[in-house]
């Protein structure tokens, strides 16, 4: 992986391959496997060993602490992890990705894919609307859109945006979103940014198919959180409730916090290995805009599957839950985001915001 040449006998970078029950990294130099192991790790306990016909999937991230990391996965269920904290490889602009034939063991492989998986939102651009002029006291012709995308430059679904006017009269369609808000704010867990070892598992019976849970794995409890920024549409008092699935005793309780991520409160969970919707016990006041959430592991191999908060008194979810309403400040598969400008009565230049948290590099404002 991480490979810096489409020619295997010119490339360079990692090897990460599987035997008796232990993952292992090394690097290669000019298409071959050299000497010396850079890390390795045992299976999980329960980690299923490798058969015929199974899928192995290796997912690189990259962590300011643990460098370069390789999360293994066999039939999608997590085995294990290997990292290079000295990012030895994986250096050039265009990376590669194969399959060596490693060992003269029975190799046969029926598939073999690479796919980038949806990664965090990177810039957001000016769209549509920058320095658009109209008549006041009406709504402008074309709206301001932003859109948001990866590093790749690939659009990024489901980001909030914020839009503000800062300077001039005006107003703005995402405004009133408040007025039409019906009170539930849905979030699949897996769509949170994870600190390892909190990761995604697949399953049938989770909502989008995806839950997330710390395996159990060495030193595992009270490491791995999963992070979320929430959009408030609207002012009000708020219930929360997880859906989870605890699988024993000892694996059966988590922390959460509201706000202040930093300030966490336990959440213990009654043992049962199907999913369970639990409502925290009180609710909060929370302001439109945007919130901190966090869900932070205490005992490995509790499952989480989605959020919910809500301001309908009374409301118990089932099932899998729903889904948001679609708003115009959310951005869309493409990445886009947009709101209408209706100017005021005086004629005057109107500077507007666009505000999304969740971005690293911004060019957000627009003049009117």
């Amino acid at each position: 992986m991480l490979l810096n040449n489409p020619v295997y006998s010119e490339a360079d970078g990692y090897l990460v391959r599987v035997r008796n029950r232990r993952i292992y990294l090394e690097i290669i130099q000019n298409g071959q496997a050299q000497a010396g192991v850079l890390d390795s790790d045992d299976f999980y306990k329960d980690a299923p060993s490798p058969t015929q016909g199974d899928e192995l999937k290796v997912q690189f991230s990259y962590d300011i602490s643990l460098g370069n990391v390789f999360n293994v996965y066999l039939e999608n269920t997590w085995i294990g992890q290997v990292n290079d904290v000295n990012n030895l490889q994986g250096n050039a602009q265009r990376l590669f990705s194969g399959v060596m034939l490693y060992g003269g063991q029975n190799n046969d492989i029926s598939s073999f894919c690479v796919a980038v998986p949806p990664l965090n939102a990177y810039t957001m651009n000016i769209h549509t609307g920058n320095n658009e002029t109209g008549q006041v006291d009406e709504k402008l012709a074309i709206p301001l859109a932003v859109q948001i995308t990866d590093v790749n430059g690939q659009g990024i679904a489901n980001v909030p945006v914020q839009f503000n006017v800062i300077s001039g009269s005006a107003f703005l369609s995402t405004d009133s979103i408040g007025d039409i808000f019906d009170g539930n704010i849905w979030y699949e867990a897996e769509s949170g940014i994870l600190e390892q070892p909190m990761s995604s598992s697949s399953s049938s019976t989770a909502s989008n198919g995806k839950y997330i849970l710390v395996p159990n794995i060495s030193n595992a409890n009270n490491r791995g959180k999963a992070y979320y920024r929430i959009f408030i549409p609207k002012t009000d008092a708020y219930a929360l409730w997880l859906r989870v699935a605890a699988q024993s005793p000892i694996a059966n309780s988590g922390y959460i916090a509201v706000g202040d991520t930093s300030e966490a409160a336990r959440w213990n969970f009654k043992v049962t290995e199907d999913w369970k919707w639990y409502r925290w016990d009180q609710s909060w006041v929370l302001e439109n805009g945007f919130l901190d959430f966090a869900i932070k592991n205490r005992e490995a191999n509790t499952w989480y599957d989605k959020v919910l908060f809500t301001s309908n008194s009374g409301y118990t979810p089932t099932g899998a839950g729903g889904s948001n309403q679609e708003f115009s400040n959310i951005t869309n598969i493409s990445g886009f985001a947009s709101t209408q400008v209706t100017f005021g009565n005086q004629a005057e230049t109107v500077e507007i915001e666009a505000y999304a948290p969740l971005v690293r590099i911004t060019t957000d404002r627009c003049l009117h």
